[in-house]
């Protein structure tokens, strides 16, 4: 089963329970993808914090580095 029109064939195919299991399945999986985002959006915004901008203003092509303070 490899596309989203087999995999839902197939759920219909299951018993009502079992087809409970799957859904509660989703939703622990689905839980699980949102924290984490969650964590991963955390920790970009820890990482803005406190960065410092080391952009040469000379025109130099030498690329834009953010570093962190200590």
């Amino acid at each position: 089963m490899s596309t989203v029109a087999e995999i839902e064939a197939a759920i219909q195919q299951l018993p009502i329970e079992q087809v409970r299991e799957v859904a509660a399945w989703l939703d622990e999986y689905q839980a699980t993808i949102n924290a984490s985002a969650a964590i991963f959006t955390m920790l970009d915004a820890e990482e803005g914090e406190g960065a410092v901008n080391n952009c040469s203003t000379t025109g130099s092509k030498t690329p834009c580095l953010l570093l962190r303070q200590s």
